[in-house]
């Protein structure tokens, strides 16, 4: 397993539940984020190796799709869906998800991702 922390990925963009992959847009949320929401005990599996964005920096669509494409290409990790989530909502940051998925299915037109 590639471990996210010892990779040029930048701190908090991705993490992943199995073999799926979860990018992280922004810790910012309007109203309660979801994490916070599961109660004061709620804690993301050690094995995610998620981790909250440094800085509450935003990622831009770039960053995202080489990352992405890096692990993808590792095989490590499931080609078949993208999953944004995070600390925050991620339709707070609309046009970099949209560019971002424009830019995977640009750059893997042969395969059926599916983006939740």
């Amino acid at each position: 397993m590639i471990y996210l922390a010892l990779s040029p990925i930048p701190p908090g963009l991705l993490y992943h539940l199995s073999r799926n992959l979860y990018v992280s847009l922004t810790n910012t949320a309007i109203g309660l984020p979801l994490i916070t929401s599961r109660g004061p005990n709620f804690k993301m599996p050690e094995s995610s190796e998620f981790t909250y964005l440094t800085d509450n920096s935003t990622p831009t669509s770039s960053e995202i799709i080489s990352s992405v494409n890096m692990l993808w290409e590792s095989e490590e990790f499931e080609k078949t869906s993208l999953t944004f989530a995070g600390a925050g909502d991620p339709l707070l940051q609309l046009p970099t998800l949209l560019e971002t998925v424009k830019g995977l299915k640009e750059t893997n037109p042969d395969k059926n991702i599916s983006f939740r």
